[in-house]
């Protein structure tokens, strides 16, 4: 939960590349809940966004979506 804090920390105060990094991170290891998973992979599409990277922020936000909707 820390680690998704300072990742969205990061978003918010413009350092989008660690942002990138800190939420691909957070992707590749999970979590261990559907909630933090779908939140940082809000938080990557939104970062990725920013840098004009369209393709990599619509895959992740769309995979946060899934991943949200599967949220029973």
């Amino acid at each position: 939960q820390c680690r998704l804090s300072m990742a969205y920390a990061r978003l918010w105060r413009g350092d989008l590349v660690g942002a990138v990094s800190d939420f691909k991170e957070l992707v590749e290891q999970g979590s261990g809940s559907d909630l933090f998973a779908s939140l940082s992979l809000k938080g990557l599409g939104d970062s990725l966004a920013y840098l004009g990277d369209v393709s990599g922020a619509r895959a992740a936000g769309e995979a946060a979506v899934d991943l949200a909707a599967n949220q029973g």
